[in-house]
């Protein structure tokens, strides 16, 4: 005698079936619109994630752009430089500072400063390989090119020079 299997049908109720529909095609469109949706979703997720990283690469560069212009310009008009005679032979300065005192700025070194070539000293102020443009307003004084970039990184000392108030400018971009 031989034992038959039974195969047990569940009814399902009129409520839950399709009408035209086979068995397994439902699934196969669900499956497919899940995996679009999926796919889309993880597409914006993965574009954000992109913007976000690049916004906030950009942002740390700018600002460590910002600390290195105020790092220069402090430089300049706080301290004399070294050695503190690097105005007699500006080759020797391992770095230039412009000040006699304290924001008080020497007549010889700014001479010395302005006469150095453009190059050696972007590599003794150590710009990281920004350019670099230093204004004395009041005396007309220019050491440096033109800006010419949309980023221009900025700032002003106000400084004593030849006994009178001068304002002192530095620019700071990448060419």
């Amino acid at each position: 005698m031989s034992e038959t299997f039974r195969t047990w049908r569940i009814p399902v109720p009129a409520r839950f079936r399709r009408a035209g529909v086979r068995k397994g095609v439902a699934f196969s469109i669900d499956m497919t619109i899940a995996a679009l949706i999926f796919i889309a979703v993880f597409i914006s997720v993965i574009t954000a994630w992109s913007s976000v990283l690049d916004t906030s690469s950009r942002n740390t560069e700018r600002k460590n752009t910002e600390i290195l212009t105020l790092r220069i310009a402090d430089e300049l008009v706080r301290s004399g430089g070294y050695p503190s005679n690097w105005e007699d032979d500006p080759l020797s300065a391992m770095t230039i500072g412009l000040a006699g005192t304290n924001r008080v700025l020497d007549t010889e070194k700014v001479q010395a400063f302005i006469n150095m070539d453009y190059e050696t000293a972007k590599q003794i102020l150590k710009t990281g390989g920004y350019d670099f443009q230093l204004k004395l307003i009041n005396s007309g004084i220019t050491k440096g090119p033109v800006p010419d970039s949309e980023n221009i990184f900025y700032t002003r000392r106000v400084v004593l020079y030849n006994g009178a108030n001068e304002t002192m400018e530095l620019y700071l971009w990448r060419s």
